[in-house]
Formats: structure tokens, C-alpha cells, sequence
């Protein structure tokens, strides 16, 4: 039973999440701020250094939620551009999801390894991985 009490719990705090997201993307049309910008405010206000208290330190549960909020960045980025924003700004777009990909992972990884002491294997991977959500961030402000 005490299983049920925290799996309700936590999709009680995924759609309160959720909700925060849509009524903080509404607002941030209405006074033209970047919604990244926003969704990252929100984050931090709900991660443990703010009042929302939710602590990141289970794996699963981050990979779970980062995983779901990837996937709407992504949806909301590729899906919601009409094709006439996009053929106007087509040619710097791909160069900036192609070339400025390359250039993130390569700024990103030596980073990575000396600030965190992993090796060039990982780093190259950590900066892929941001590198590679450059692509999603140039279409959301696209559109």
C-alpha cells in the first residue's frame, strides 16, 4: 500500500510539473521571453535548491524525468514550426544544427573532462549529448 502512496505521489508531482510548464509557457509568450529560458527557471524553482524541494539524487527517477522532458522540448521544437519558418531560415538552420552540433560537443568535452575527471571517452559522449539537443533548441526559436 505504501507503494501506491508514493506512486500517486509522484505523478500527482509530474502533472503539477507538467502544469507549471503550460502556464509558465503561455506567460512567457504573452512577454516574449525564450521558453527555454523558462522551463529552466522552472526546473530550478522545483529541483532542491528551490521551494519545490525535489531531490535529484535517485538515478532512475532524473533519467525518467529528464528522458520526458527531452521528448516535449523535442515535440514542441520539430512538430509546432510551420514549414513557412522554416524555409526562410532553412540554410542557417542546418548549419547551426550540423556545424554548431560539432562545435558544442567539441567545446563541451574538454570540459567535461576536467571539470568532472573523466576520461576522453566519456567527455566526448557528454558533449554529444548536449551538443546533439542544440538542433531541438534552434527549431523551438524558430518557431
Amino acid at each position: 500500500m505504501a507503494y501506491l502512496d508514493s506512486v500517486s505521489i509522484a505523478i500527482l508531482l509530474g502533472s503539477v510539473l507538467v502544469m507549471a510548464g503550460i502556464l509558465s509557457s503561455l506567460l512567457a509568450l504573452r512577454f516574449g521571453a525564450p521558453l527555454l529560458l523558462v522551463f529552466l527557471f522552472v526546473g530550478i524553482l522545483a529541483g532542491d535548491s528551490g521551494p519545490g524541494g525535489i531531490r535529484f539524487d535517485d538515478v532512475q527517477s532524473t533519467y525518467l524525468v529528464g528522458s520526458v522532458a527531452l521528448a516535449l522540448i523535442l515535440f514542441d521544437g520539430g512538430l509546432k514550426t510551420r514549414f513557412q519558418s522554416i524555409r526562410a531560415v532553412l540554410a542557417p538552420s542546418a548549419a547551426l544544427a550540423t556545424f554548431g552540433v560539432l562545435v558544442t560537443a567539441l567545446i563541451t568535452a574538454p570540459v567535461a573532462k576536467y571539470a568532472l575527471g573523466i576520461g576522453w571517452a566519456e567527455a566526448l559522449l557528454v558533449g554529444a549529448v548536449v551538443g546533439s539537443t542544440d538542433a531541438a533548441a534552434v527549431f523551438l526559436l524558430v518557431h
